[in-house]
């Protein structure tokens, strides 16, 4: 699993919160105890995470972008490891069109669908409020 660092987390409606991962404004599901813990992280799964070969050169990435360090092939689907500019991302992509695989040392554009991620609080560092 990838635990995304995030910023400027919020109380939102309907139980999701809003979170900054990465430079990207996010509206996300979250734990009860998430929005007291003291370092909370959002959860994506690699089976979340979408792999796009990307047009940008390497000293020049975005913030959804990282260098591919890793690719297993297996046939119906294929894993990356990709290093972004803030960790190291796992994505797995399932029924791979052979020719959009991006290679190791390429730029890829990294991307989830923000309903498939879900913010959970840190192990044991729990705000507790005085009442």
């Amino acid at each position: 699993s990838n635990f995304l660092s995030v910023s400027e987390v919020k109380k939102g409606n309907g139980g999701k919160v809003t979170v900054e991962a990465s430079g990207v404004k996010l509206s996300v599901n979250a734990h009860p105890k998430a929005l007291k813990s003291a370092h909370p992280h959002l959860l994506v799964r690699p089976e979340s995470v979408s792999v796009k070969k990307s047009s940008s050169a390497g000293k020049s990435r975005k913030a959804n972008e990282g260098i591919v360090k890793n690719v297993v092939f297996y046939g119906n689907h294929v894993e990356y490891s990709i290093d972004t500019p803030n960790q190291t991302i796992a994505a797995v992509v399932s029924d791979p069109i052979y020719d959009e695989i991006v290679p190791v040392g390429a730029v890829a554009k990294i991307d989830f669908d923000e309903s498939r991620a879900w913010l959970l609080p840190s192990d044991s560092a729990v705000i507790t409020s005085e009442e």
